[in-house]
């Protein structure tokens, strides 16, 4: 099994689409940005690595998961497009008091009895400790790019087929 951990705000959100949302608003729409609103760019790249690669779980690490189940995080996943909400099958412990996700991370994989082939992080931030090498780092402005979702693809040997529709 491989696994994603996920990180949404810079990764699914994007300092551009906030950006965008928010000029609909001042020019007198509402704009389509909610609380739980993501980035459809970034998800749909997110959608482009679960469906080029077989056995690809998703734990999501997201300040998101404090105080929210799982069932309420597969909700906004779904409600923002993400076809893959029945791959998600966690989310990291929270210990705010260590500010450091890569231990809640590492915490989360020796906790587990399953067998991890290969697994990736997708943050924005860089406070993963000694699991940095596994890091994706997205650039917030942007969010998930598709560069970096096919280095994951390649990095998990997916088929990184890209179709516009």
């Amino acid at each position: 099994m491989k696994l994603i951990f996920l990180d949404f705000d810079g990764v699914l959100n994007s300092t551009q689409y906030f950006i965008m949302c928010e000029n609909k608003y001042i020019e007198g729409s509402r704009g389509d940005r909610d609380i739980d609103s993501m980035c459809p760019i970034s998800m749909s790249n997110l959608n482009h690595i679960m469906d080029q690669c077989e056995d690809v779980r998703i734990v999501i690490s997201s300040s998101w998961r404090v105080g929210r189940g799982i069932k309420e995080l597969k909700r906004i996943l779904a409600k923002n497009e993400f076809k893959h909400e029945d791959k998600v099958i966690g989310k990291t412990p929270n210990h705010s008091r260590l500010d450091v996700r890569g231990v809640e991370i590492q915490e989360w994989i020796d906790k587990k009895f399953i067998e991890i082939d290969d697994f990736v992080i997708l943050d924005d931030d860089e406070d993963m400790g000694k699991l940095k090498s596994h890091l994706y780092k997205t650039n917030p402005k942007h969010g998930l790019s598709l560069e970096i979702a096919q280095q994951i693809i390649k990095r998990f040997g997916g088929k990184n087929e890209y179709f516009d529709v």
